[in-house]
């Protein structure tokens, strides 16, 4: 055996093993500790429960037909978010104020679940704000011809289809997009409805009119209306700060009247428009941030602040065990068997994938299945009730700690199959020189 080649050969796997344990801590800080992802589909028929229980008692909406699965469409939407844990975090709870940890932690998650949730909730804006300008336009149409027999045959039969009115609302969307003014927005729908009558009079001339102008101006005035209401100070309408500004007014409402039972209806929509535009995100992640502060009492604070010091001892831990093996392969650089042992990190370092990954995906699988070993557990009824729960959520885990794991994993099969090997042939060189026997080739 050539002593030389074979520490030159363990010098080389130290190197890469250094820098594998050198990735297995770093990579901590560029990926969160624990991020537990939520995913929940809103299915048409739960949001048209919704909006009917919501409507109900509400003059001003109660008559208008909502079409949920357009607005999440036929099989439902998705809401994703996601709750992160950082290590920076947790290292700063340790000689941190309690306080100022809690709220450091619920203020990064509340700006990321906002943040993870705005393309989706300006998704059901836009299509909420198509539906209702549809049902507008329809309302409008059948007001001007209150009397006639079997209007939305006719107006199929005049060219006046549902895919010309969707058409006709997809120009209009692009143009709200595109940041016009209410003005260019009223005026694109009341050329729209004039053009139905047209089409409708061209169709029959003698049962349908077109529009004169003083009909023209009452509708303008109307839509005009309707529209200033859910416009910034600027007669512009702007999705996300209109979100922001629905869900801070719906904060608000939850706040000041927690036990009255409020309707919705389009002063509340009108309230949230008078937020002041331009830094309603802002103020939505501000005061979500405050409520959920208010909520938790300061012994719980203390708790939540332990349980990050906890974690924080931990990471310490997890990553001591990768770095003391960088330590012993400084150490040993010189001598006879430059080879380490791996068991440390193999065994120790990848405990937070294992208590943070591992153990609750497979806990929220046993919950989520009927027949599995919740229904030994509880029972197959409790099972079943907690399996239909579920049947819309899809809950994950993952952590930075699956580096650590894969690295651990791959050093199990790297000292197995050749690096071990090389340890032990060192070993027996260097109890061999102890004796005075070469045992080089």
């Amino acid at each position: 055996m050539d002593k030389k080649s074979l520490r030159f050969k363990v010098g080389i796997c130290n190197i890469i093993i250094s820098v594998l344990c050198v990735l297995s801590i770093v990579s901590y800080f560029f990926m969160p500790f624990w991020k537990v992802a939520v995913a929940y589909t809103v299915t048409p028929e739960m949001l048209q429960e919704i909006l009917d229980g919501a409507t109900e008692g509400s003059e001003d909406m109660e008559d208008l037909e909502f079409d949920a699965a357009e607005v999440v469409g036929e099989e439902g939407i998705t809401l994703e978010l996601s709750i992160r844990l950082k290590t920076a975090d947790m290292l700063a709870a340790i000689g941190g104020d309690a306080t100022d940890s809690v709220q450091a932690l619920i203020d990064d998650n509340v700006s990321n679940i906002i943040d993870d949730l705005y393309p989706t909730l300006s998704k059901i804006a836009s299509n909420t704000a198509k539906v209702t300008v549809k049902t507008t336009v329809y309302a409008m149409v059948d007001e001007e011809l209150e009397g006639h027999e079997e209007v939305r045959e006719t107006m199929d039969a005049a060219g006046v289809t549902e895919d010309y009115i969707d058409g006709e609302i997809d120009k209009l969307m692009t143009t709200i997009d595109e940041g016009a003014h209410v003005d260019e927005i009223t005026a694109q729908i009341v050329d729209t409805i004039d053009d139905v009558f047209n089409k409708l009079n061209t169709y029959d001339a003698s049962t349908y009119d077109t529009l004169d102008a003083s009909t023209k101006e009452e509708i303008t005035d109307e839509v005009k209306e309707i529209l200033l209401e859910i416009a910034d100070d600027e007669g512009h309408i702007k999705t996300d700060e209109l979100i922001a500004s629905l869900l801070l007014e719906l904060l608000e409402e939850t706040e000041d009247s927690a036990s009255t039972n409020n309707v919705v209806s389009t002063s509340f929509i009108t309230a949230a428009a008078e937020e002041e535009s331009g830094s309603s995100v802002d103020e939505l992640k501000a005061k979500l941030t405050d409520l959920i502060l208010d909520q938790i009492p300061e012994d719980s604070a203390e708790m939540i602040a332990m349980i990050m010091k906890v974690i924080g001892f931990v990471f310490i831990f997890t990553a001591f065990t990768w770095f003391y093996i960088i330590l012993k392969i400084l150490v040993k650089m010189r001598k006879t068997n430059n080879a380490v042992k791996l068991k440390l990190p193999i065994w120790l370092g990848w405990l937070p994938c294992l208590i943070l990954v591992f153990i609750p995906s497979l806990a929220f699988r046993m919950l989520s299945k009927p027949d599995g070993l919740m229904a030994k557990i509880a029972g197959a009824d409790t099972a079943a009730e907690m399996a239909e729960m579920l049947g819309n959520l899809s809950v994950s885990f993952s952590s930075a700690s699956i580096i650590s794991f894969a690295i651990a994993m791959a050093f199990v099969i790297f000292s197995i199959a050749y690096y071990g090997r090389l340890r032990r042939k060192l070993k027996k060189i260097r109890k061999a020189e102890k004796k005075g026997i070469s045992l080089e080739d």
